[in-house]
């Protein structure tokens, strides 16, 4: 039987990016669920700041990620901008039930391409990439804005009360 495991992760980590790249070598080896959670959530219930507002540590980790990134042969470019709001990108995840390919798919756009994540544009251009027709009803509508916040906080909280959660991505 193939052991479980659960795989924490937001799109705004440049080191959940490069994590998710190597997972394709143990997948076979492990049953993961993926679930995606607020990583500014975490911050605040730590009451810290995340490394991309800390100048001195946003200059190291975007030079240690890029320098990853090349000596594992992954494909990487920071976004035009960062941090940026990665709630459009959480919930078209979760509107696609969170799985491999979706993240996948999300994970390149926006740590390969160097998009602008901020821009209205950019959310569209992948939406439609990922065949989300209508992502104002998909993503936008009141009731499901609601369902899909409550998610990611619910689970980010779940995550918080075994008292180990620290940063973005974990196990």
């Amino acid at each position: 039987m193939t052991p479980k495991a659960q795989w924490y992760f937001d799109f705004i980590s440049p080191f959940a990016y490069l994590q998710f790249q190597q997972l394709a070598h143990i997948k076979k080896e492990l049953d993961l669920e993926y679930v995606p959670i607020l990583f500014a959530g975490l911050l605040g219930h730590w009451g810290h700041k995340g490394p991309a507002e800390i100048p001195a540590k946003r200059h190291d980790t975007y030079r240690f990620c890029q320098w990853y990134a090349d000596t594992h042969d992954i494909a990487f470019q920071m976004p035009q901008s960062h941090p940026f709001n990665p709630l459009p990108y959480l919930r078209m995840c979760i509107a696609r039930d969170s799985d491999r390919e979706t993240i996948a798919q999300i994970f390149s756009f926006l740590w390969t391409r160097q998009p602008d994540p901020q821009s209205g544009e950019v959310i569209e251009e992948l939406a439609r990439e990922l065949g989300m027709t209508n992502l104002e009803e998909q993503l936008n509508s009141p009731s499901v804005k609601n369902a899909q916040s409550r998610m990611l906080f619910d689970k980010t909280r779940s995550r918080l009360s075994r008292k180990v959660c620290m940063a973005c991505p974990l196990w």
